[in-house]
């Protein structure tokens, strides 16, 4: 009878050391879809055939990545990506701050990038707008630039 006791331990001694396993994205098995939704992957840049490794490393990337908002993130993001793009970064005209024969941009132009991949016409990409002080939320989707 304790001998099948301890069998029954043993498989949930196991099966909870392997629930501490599937916590941690590196070495999930059982869960990485959960993870993977979670971290709303796949998506379009990284697809969906994958191996294993790949898709932890994908998933790890995506919950560790430290953005930003400057050029250089941009860049370095596009190029993990496997692209090289030009972006040039727009700022507002300011009277007393910008000098004459400055491209004075409208308003729900400035604070945004203009990414130039492959010498393409580019798109713009807003970080934020502000008007009166208060930061409108990121646009989810770039629009073609005139």
């Amino acid at each position: 009878m304790l001998a099948a006791l301890a069998e029954e331990f043993a498989r949930v001694n196991d099966r909870a050391e392997s629930l501490l396993n599937e916590a941690n994205p590196r070495a999930t098995y059982e869960l990485l879809a959960e993870w993977e939704a979670f971290a709303n992957l796949p998506d379009a840049c990284t697809g969906s055939t994958l191996t294993l490794q790949e898709r932890r490393a994908v998933l790890v990337q995506r919950l560790t990545a430290m953005g930003g908002q400057s050029v250089s993130y941009f860049q370095s993001m596009v190029k993990r990506l496997g692209y090289t793009v030009e972006i040039t970064e727009y700022r507002p005209f300011v009277c007393g701050v910008s000098q004459c024969g400055m491209q004075a941009l409208p308003a729900q132009d400035a604070f945004c990038l203009a990414g130039t991949p492959g010498g393409s016409t580019g798109y713009l990409f807003p970080l934020r707008r502000v008007t009166g002080g208060n930061r409108s939320p990121l646009e989810d989707q770039p629009r073609r630039r005139p």
